[in-house]
């Protein structure tokens, strides 16, 4: 599992993440899985949307289409998702081809779901139950009306609490998967991971996103909550083991990190064995690539400030962007 993509399609400055090297990745881990007789799901905690120039000028067109390229069998919802407006959204469903899972997501007004509340994969032999959810404060963080405008986000307590029983009792599933992006402990105004894992049972496993940090799987509940930074830095490895009655029996949890590289003096140097890149990604990539550097060399004014976007920096203080935009 990743989440919190944020346009990252491309390898960084250090040559660090990227999806032609997480294809890679991902493929050796299902050789792995397989040669072991185990079978396996690769699922997003959402945020694919807003980060880099390089995807945002395409509406994260190189971003979906990578992703369907690597397998991805179903993603949360962001709220990132909805800083476009809900045309370029559903285009980007289309570009993906898998399924936007979210439950708590209804058109303004209705009793109607804006997306899939759920899916059910057989996984060699294990009916697996997957559903959705997308922070309440969605509308209050995304860039475009249309999130006001068009949808209500009720909580993600009451939505769980309705799915869950249709996935156990109507779909008869032996494992509830719940791929989410509402934060590992939530906010004042929307609720978190660990207490959607203490307020409803039921619940097998969280693929966790919003939040941006690693959650080792830590089990409230019985419930086995994971989550694997963002941008791509890592793939998160989620190793269940279902008894007779496909109750978890045990679980291993690891990150592969792709191409993470740590500051030795005045180097960086791999902190893993380096990573290939997948041909046919990097190929497909670099149209989007040459397209984005000679848009990104337009001169269209000058200033004297810096217009420095640091995160640590425009989140805690005035900064000049902010002046500018």
């Amino acid at each position: 599992h990743t989440n919190d993509h944020h346009g990252h399609y491309l390898k960084d400055k250090y040559g660090q993440f990227g999806m032609a090297a997480r294809k890679t990745a991902i493929d050796q881990l299902r050789r792995n899985i397989m040669a072991n007789g185990g079978s396996s799901l690769l699922l997003s905690g959402g945020d694919i949307n807003t980060g880099t120039m390089e995807s945002d000028i395409f509406d994260a067109e190189p971003d979906f289409l990578g992703m369907k390229y690597i397998g991805y069998d179903a993603m949360a919802v962001g709220n990132h998702e909805f800083d476009n407006s809900f045309d370029i959204l559903k285009k980007q469903m289309k570009w993906a081809g898998f399924p936007f899972l979210s439950a708590n997501i209804f058109y303004k007004g209705s009793k109607k779901r804006v997306f899939k509340p759920y899916i059910v994969k057989k996984v060699k032999g294990v009916k697996v139950g997957i559903f959705g959810l997308t922070t309440k404060d969605t509308p209050f963080k995304a860039s475009h009306d249309d999130a006001k405008k068009l949808f209500d986000f009720i909580s993600i307590i009451d939505a769980a609490k309705e799915i869950v029983p249709v996935l156990i009792n109507k779909e008869k599933v032996d494992l509830v998967i719940a791929v989410t992006h509402v934060g590992h402990n939530g906010n004042a105004t929307s609720n978190g991971d660990v207490e959607l894992a203490k307020s409803v049972d039921g619940i097998d496993v969280i693929v966790g996103g919003h939040s941006q940090e690693i959650i080792n799987a830590q089990v409230h509940n019985d419930t086995i909550i994971v989550q694997a930074e963002d941008w791509g830095k890592y793939v998160g490895v989620l190793d269940l083991s279902l008894g007779a009655d496909y109750k978890v029996l045990a679980h291993t949890y690891k990150l592969q990190p792709i191409n993470l590289k740590k500051k030795v003096g005045s180097r960086r140097v791999l902190t893993e064995k380096e990573i290939k890149q997948d041909p046919t990604l990097t190929s497909f990539f670099a149209s989007y690539k040459f397209k984005a550097e000679n848009i990104g060399k337009k001169t269209v004014g000058t200033l004297k400030s810096d217009l420095s976007g640091e995160r640590k920096l425009v989140r805690s203080k005035q900064m000049p962007i902010g002046q500018f935009m």
